[in-house]
């Protein structure tokens, strides 16, 4: 997975650039749900390592885009402190769910924990699909001129 989250972020400039957020949180959660899956399945060390890359780079891509929405979408009074209370839930999740995928691959197999978890990823894409985030741009160069009051110079390095 490593290897996947160096990769990914070169991933993202093209492929928002082409789709919305939205298609691209999709996109990269059925890619790494999928890459999930054939992991659980195969038992081969040199495929199992390129679909760590896969999964690695999903994982990234979906990271990158939700913590840019996030910075994005919110109002500049509350900006420095979302991102802290957006990162503390998420990262809650990340503990409960692995406590629980661990509790399950302690009761079947870490196989079938593993497509279980590939299944969930999957359907949470398609109601991530259905309740779509904001399409709105992710550069913040182009919000002082859209939105009156941003000094997006704060956040362009000189």
């Amino acid at each position: 997975m490593g290897w996947g989250r160096s990769w990914g972020p070169s991933c993202c400039p093209g492929a928002r650039s082409r789709c919305s957020s939205n298609t691209v949180l999709t996109g990269a959660g059925v890619w790494f749900a999928v890459a999930l899956a054939l992991l659980a399945l195969v038992r081969v060390p040199w495929i199992a390592g390129v679909l760590l890359v896969a999964t690695g780079i999903g994982w990234v891509v979906v990271l990158s885009v939700l913590n840019a929405q996030v910075q994005v979408n919110i109002p500049a009074w509350v900006r420095a402190r979302a991102p802290a209370v957006y990162l503390t839930v998420f990262q809650g999740g990340m503990a409960v769910g692995a406590a629980l995928w661990g509790a399950d691959a302690e009761w079947t197999t870490v196989a079938g924990a593993s497509l279980a978890a590939a299944v969930v990823l999957a359907a949470g894409s398609a109601v991530g699909w259905r309740l779509a985030v904001p399409d709105v741009p992710l550069d913040r160069s182009t919000l002082a001129r859209e939105a009156p009051g941003i000094d997006a110079s704060a956040s362009t390095p000189s």
